[in-house]
């Protein structure tokens, strides 16, 4: 009888990968726990992003894992205005010499995406110039802080780097 209800959840979730949301993502989010989320840190998510919480799930895939708007507060909730603070960067940057490398500051107003494994996160920018970008910080293997680029060089937005998982079809 084990097997039959394995079976049956197989299918259930093959079901929702041909539907295009595959099962590993967590449920949406409503709009009371996206504003209550933005009015807690004094922030707008940028629309993109609040449509896939909306719309599609409540946290991107992940190699390694995927965070939700949760699991990025619980990281820095000692930092008190860490959203708010505008994100430092322009262009890439890799002072790896330099005393406090490893500071947040360095990632100050920007939002966990994904744990890709070996202290190699992507992040979300929520405040500053570059609001809306996506940028990998690998500063635990002396990486640095690097825009992820589209085709023309230019930083991707959340839209376009959630579209290279081809099975998401969600943000047109």
């Amino acid at each position: 009888m084990a097997d039959m209800f394995g079976i049956f959840n197989w299918v259930r979730n093959l079901q929702q990968v041909l539907k295009g949301k595959p099962w590993y993502l967590p449920p949406t989010l409503t709009e009371r726990q996206v504003a209550s989320f933005e009015r807690a840190q004094g922030i707008r998510l940028p629309e993109d992003y609040r449509h896939y919480l909306l719309n599609i799930a409540g946290a991107p895939p992940g190699c390694a894992h995927g965070y939700g708007l949760h699991d990025c507060l619980e990281e820095h909730a000692k930092y008190g205005n860490f959203l708010q603070t505008p994100f430092p960067h322009s262009e890439g940057w890799n002072e790896w010499e330099s005393d406090d490398y490893d500071d947040d500051q360095h990632v100050a107003g920007s939002l966990l995406l994904t744990h890709e494994g070996c202290t190699h996160y992507i992040r979300l920018v929520v405040t500053g110039p570059m609001r809306g970008t996506v940028w990998e910080d690998d500063r635990g293997a002396t990486g640095g802080i690097l825009p992820i680029t589209n085709a023309a060089g230019e930083p991707k937005t959340f839209k376009e780097w959630i579209s290279q998982f081809g099975w998401i079809r969600c943000l047109d």
